[in-house]
């Protein structure tokens, strides 16, 4: 059975976090039409690391 306390690694919430916000991204109608790409590519810290992630090959 279980020990307590329980730990929970930190992963689980994260991935959940990031489904929550991706769900509720596609909901705002400016970024309804944003692919998964685009969205990668805005979360870049600056233009230069933007430009060397636009220049990657995206799966």
């Amino acid at each position: 059975m279980f020990e307590f306390p329980i730990h929970v690694h930190c992963a689980l919430y994260d991935a959940l976090a990031s489904a929550l916000l991706l769900r509720r991204l596609g909901e705002e109608p400016e970024l309804k039409g944003g692919t998964l790409r685009w969205l990668f590519l805005q979360s870049a810290a600056s233009d230069a690391a933007r430009e060397r992630m636009g220049q990657q090959e995206f799966l």
